[in-house]
């Protein structure tokens, strides 16, 4: 829908004539959207099937949840439970914010190296930045402060989403990839050490 002026709205209708808009053109984006969402969902098409090649909504949320307690379980046997932090802490959907303690050099050197021992197995495609300053119900999660010489807190985050690709990873193929990169990955500093102490110098 669109709003506005008269000479405005008249505008937008030439405009999306000359692109070739209408709905007779649109119509299969339409029909894809809505078969993909049957899919997914698992309702049945016009025709009283339910499509079984496509993983549903409540497969991948399941799956997602078992990796997420995967790479909890991998951090805690590498002894760096304290690096990683989802949001939320259970997935609610089939996508989940992973929060990464670091540097983004760092996490980006470390899983570099670990997906060239790991054959090319990887933990993300790319950091998406700090993220929140605060994580709600997540005590001692502090992103508002500066780490080394870059702003944007000592956190990076990047979202995990369980699709046809991820959902067809082994438990050990999960295990693995994460085991790899947390090993990779350096003690985050923290605590008062962090941030340099500065002395008063009386003349």
């Amino acid at each position: 829908m669109v709003m506005g002026s008269e000479r405005f709205v008249g505008q937008v209708r030439s405009l999306l004539k000359a692109t070739g808009f209408n709905l007779f053109t649109r119509g299969p984006f339409a029909l894809h959207c809505e078969m993909k969402l049957r899919k997914c969902l698992e309702l049945p098409s016009a025709q009283g099937h339910v499509p079984t090649s496509h993983p549903s909504f409540a497969s991948r949320l399941k799956r997602l949840r078992e990796m997420v307690g995967i790479a909890k379980a991998a951090a805690d046997s590498c002894g760096k439970r304290s690096a990683i932090q989802f949001e939320p802490e259970v997935p609610q959907g089939a996508l989940v914010h992973c929060y990464l303690r670091g540097s983004a050099e760092l996490i980006d050197a470390a899983h570099s190296r670990a997906i060239q021992s790991e054959g090319g197995l990887r933990v993300y495609s790319h950091l998406r930045g700090p993220g929140w300053h605060k994580l709600e119900g997540v005590e001692g999660f502090d992103n508002t402060r500066q780490h080394g010489n870059a702003l944007g807190g000592e956190w990076h985050y990047f979202e995990w989403n369980c699709g046809e690709g991820n959902i067809a990873l082994s438990d050990a193929e999960v295990s693995r990839a994460w085991t790899a990169f947390l090993n990779e990955l350096p003690e985050p500093d923290s605590g008062p050490d962090r941030v340099p102490k500065l002395s008063l110098i009386h003349i």
